[in-house]
């Protein structure tokens, strides 16, 4: 089994993932459904253990006999252009599997991702903190990298992003990107933070907002004048400004919040007609209005705030589902 070739197939059929696992066939992921690759090839433990070696190198051997799970990323060669693909290797049933993801040659535009326009416009802001929210899968880092494309075309800035692992490849335009991985070039998304603050940044890109250091640490970043972009795992904008003011329970923490907040999406991928896949985005607005809630803590009326937040190119998720509908792009 040659795992390139099989990469190579799956990026033919426009797949998003490819899946190895003992005692089954290669699946890929098109158009969020999941579907054998070939229906034959049943994986066996040379074949791991090749791909093993393949993706991860001379390293592997030993590494293999030490670690439980390990993620890595490398660039595909296809076709004349590199194509980014991000990776996960973890053990299961006493053996390892594999889970890839092919991502776009280059970073998407926001109008590529369909982000709405109001959402896009936050990249004005100076300083401020910036919040993608999704399950995982739903498209927070590439939204995060169609900003950081925008901010990169728009303005002579030094960028400094700690991803986990890095999936988009930036060229700066008028911006100065420095990329930073963790576990290669910085512990953790704390230590990293702390020290790009030491490295003249002017805006900082978050991959996850995983803990309550990393959560304090971002926010003194954005109320100190640096524009911060970060993703969170919650299924809204609201559960999102939650997870930070439950992980910061003080006082201060939702004042802060409160007067560093910018705006903050929510997003969903679903099926096309016609294939591939559409993003459903939940729009939230910082306005005075909504910092004065978060400052109280009543996030409970931030569904309604939003529903009548048009003028301000706030959208519910539930309005931005129908728009997709009414325009045929979904069923």
């Amino acid at each position: 089994m040659d795992v390139i070739s099989l990469l190579k197939k799956a990026r033919d059929l426009k797949a998003s993932d490819l899946h190895l696992a003992l005692g089954e066939r290669p699946y890929v992921r098109r158009n969020g459904l999941l579907e054998p690759l070939t229906e034959e090839n049943i994986i066996g433990e040379k074949d791991l253990a090749a791909a093993g070696a393949e993706l991860l190198g001379e390293t592997w051997e030993q590494e293999s006999k030490e670690l439980q799970e390990k993620d890595f990323a490398f660039a595909l060669e296809l076709e004349g252009q590199e194509v980014p693909v991000r990776g996960n290797a973890f053990r299961q049933r006493g053996s390892w599997a594999f889970a890839l993801r092919l991502l776009p040659a280059r970073p998407p535009s926001w109008e590529e991702v369909g982000l709405p326009s109001a959402a896009a416009e936050w990249t004005r802001a100076q300083g401020g903190l910036i919040l993608a929210a999704g399950p995982t899968g739903s498209g927070k880092s590439t939204t995060l990298a169609a900003l950081i494309e925008k901010l990169n075309g728009e303005r002579p800035c030094h960028i400094i992003t700690l991803e986990d692992p890095i999936e988009y490849r930036h060229r700066g335009e008028l911006a100065l990107i420095a990329q930073r991985e963790l576990g290669r070039d910085t512990r953790d998304f704390a230590s990293g933070l702390r020290s790009a603050l030491r490295q003249d940044p002017d805006v900082l890109l978050i991959g996850e907002l995983r803990d309550a250091e990393t959560m304090a640490i971002t926010l003194q970043a954005a109320e100190t004048g640096h524009l911060c972009l970060a993703s969170v795992h919650a299924s809204s904008t609201v559960e999102a400004l939650s997870r930070i003011l439950d992980a910061l329970p003080k006082e201060a923490a939702a004042a802060q919040l409160a007067a560093v907040l910018v705006g903050a999406v929510s997003q969903r991928l679903l099926p096309k007609k016609g294939g591939g896949r559409a993003a459903a985005f939940e729009v939230l607005t910082a306005t005075p209005a909504l910092r004065n809630l978060i400052r109280q803590r009543q996030l409970h009326q931030v569904p309604g705030y939003i529903e009548t937040g048009s003028r301000y190119g706030m959208v519910t998720m539930a309005a931005a589902l129908e728009k997709l509908r009414r325009e045929g792009v979904i069923e």
